[in-house]
């Protein structure tokens, strides 16, 4: 309880030991991308990060894109929802195509940046698009829902595996204190 914690610039490791942080095992500050991928331990890190969970997001990023584009695209859509309900449906469509593709793309090189730029770009398309197609009009303020939607997911994606990466950090350097005092 009564320890000293040291904190390393280079590295930015936190452990609770009187060692420098700069003797913990260098594996433990990789990125999220390359660490957190290699073997989840808990549950609901083998759900979010493992190779198979990969492949479950990926496919369901697909599916959900091309929902998107059906329901972005049908000729006549229901008139129901009023013009408010319509942002949010945009908002959230893009928020959840941004959450799932964070975590469809993790560990590859500049996955957000690329995300952001597909899905913005996918807007932009689906808004153009609605312009020739009968019983839709393009609107650009549904393009600004889409992006206000996908910074939204981009945001909590990015939160939630942020959230796991200094979990597993914190893990790796109490496991690298510990090996070392035996």
């Amino acid at each position: 309880a009564g320890r000293s914690r040291r904190s390393s610039a280079s590295t930015g490791c936190r452990c609770t030991s009187g060692r420098s942080a700069s003797t913990t095992s260098m594996a433990a500050h990789r990125p999220l991308h390359s660490r957190a991928l290699e073997r989840p331990r808990h549950p609901i890190q083998r759900l979010l990060f493992s190779a198979p969970a990969r492949r479950v997001w990926s496919v369901l990023l697909a599916l959900l894109t091309l929902f998107t584009l059906f329901m972005a695209l049908s000729a006549h859509p229901s008139d129901e929802l009023g013009a408010s309900w319509d942002k949010l449906n945009h908002a959230g469509a893009f928020g959840t195509l941004a959450f799932v593709g964070v975590f469809a793309l993790l560990g590859r090189p500049h996955a957000r940046t690329w995300l952001a730029a597909g899905l913005f770009a996918l807007g932009g398309l689906i808004e153009l698009v609605q312009l020739v197609v009968p019983g839709r009009r393009g609107d650009w303020q549904d393009l600004l829902a889409d992006t206000v939607g996908m910074a939204l997911g981009l945001a909590l994606a990015t939160a939630v595996a942020h959230h796991f990466e200094r979990r597993a950090r914190r893990r790796d350097c109490a496991a690298s204190v510990h090996s070392s005092r035996r």
